[in-house]
């Protein structure tokens, strides 16, 4: 796991940068897009949840937690699927993206594992909560994409398309890789003294 902390944070910011620069080049060729897509967001999760770990936030360390923001930052991708598949857009009417890419997803996702918390097997309000949250990258991420058209990140209060600057969202992805190289640092300066 070490090499994980050690590597993950430069790997993960070296796939967000090429998978930035590399989006905008494969726009019309629907597979590669995916593929490069989900590596940023991927990378993203991973990177987020390494940091989270390094700062000692116990959800950092629970499974269904981690897979939960992991499957949570690709899957929701899934609501392409009318539009490249079947040529439907029955999901974006009005809007830039499907209507899952909207807080409103990620505030849905917590609520219902807020409430099965509750229960007592946890493991289920765990992997929803972790699916909000890695939702919730992935809405950062995709609001970043480089001449990208933003997405309805308020919907259904507004259809009204929501996009930040790509060097905000790679600050972030570095930032989350310095508290864990920071995390990392201070541990072996504990260990040598």
């Amino acid at each position: 796991m070490r090499w994980a902390v050690v590597f993950g944070p430069p790997i993960a910011l070296a796939i967000v940068l090429l998978s930035n620069r590399l989006v905008v080049e494969v726009q019309d060729h629907t597979a590669l897009l995916a593929l490069v897509d989900w590596s940023g967001h991927l990378a993203t999760g991973a990177v987020v949840l390494l940091a989270l770990a390094s700062l000692g936030v116990a959800w950092a360390r629970v499974p269904a937690f981690v897979i939960g923001v992991l499957i949570g930052s690709l899957a929701v991708d899934i609501d392409h699927v009318p539009d490249v598949v079947f040529h439907s857009q029955s999901f974006t009417v009005g809007t830039s993206r499907p209507y899952a890419h909207s807080i409103a997803t990620v505030v849905a996702l917590a609520l219902i594992g807020a409430a099965l918390l509750c229960r007592p097997d946890p493991r289920p309000g765990q992997l929803s909560i972790g699916l909000a949250a890695g939702v919730a990258l992935h809405l950062l991420r995709d609001a970043a994409v480089p001449r990208g058209v933003g997405l309805a990140l308020w919907w259904p209060i507004t259809e009204r398309a929501v996009q930040i600057s790509p060097a905000v969202y790679v600050a972030v992805v570095a930032a989350a890789g310095l508290v864990v190289w920071s995390a990392l640092a201070g541990r072996a300066a504990l260990r040598r003294r």
